[in-house]
């Protein structure tokens, strides 16, 4: 509990999509990831736990900073909980920094610059409330 753990490697690609704005428009807005998640100890049947990462495409008409596209936990408190000897344990999710020269974390957003690709890690921790 209160330890972060590494659930995977995110890898985002900021490509151009060609057309018209309709066609822009058109392109991908989120990323649904369901993470199957069992545990051992305590022994707990395995739950399925749905994130949903908001993708956004930025006009490329300003600063190499302002044209970043990026990807954001929608939901880092996830709404997958156990209660342990009456302590309630939640998971969460935040970006951990892999690769800072194409692109950054802030917060729960990972930032990629126009045509670069950039890796981050996405962490876990059961965080327990009394």
């Amino acid at each position: 509990p209160n330890t972060q753990f590494q659930l995977g490697t995110m890898t985002y690609h900021n490509g151009t999509i060609y057309g018209t704005s309709a066609a822009v428009n058109s392109g991908a807005n989120q990323m649904n990831l369901n993470i199957v998640l069992a545990l051992s100890n305590p022994l707990i049947p395995s739950a399925n736990v749905p994130v949903t990462f908001p993708l956004t495409s930025t006009p490329n008409t300003g600063t190499a900073q302002q044209n970043a596209d990026y990807i954001t936990i929608s939901n880092p408190v996830t709404s997958w909980s156990i209660t342990q000897s009456g302590v309630v344990y939640t998971l969460t999710l935040a970006w951990t920094n892999i690769n800072n020269i194409n692109g950054w974390v802030t917060g729960n957003t990972l930032y990629v610059y126009e045509g670069a690709t950039a890796s981050c890690q996405l962490m876990a921790t059961f965080v327990s409330t009394p």
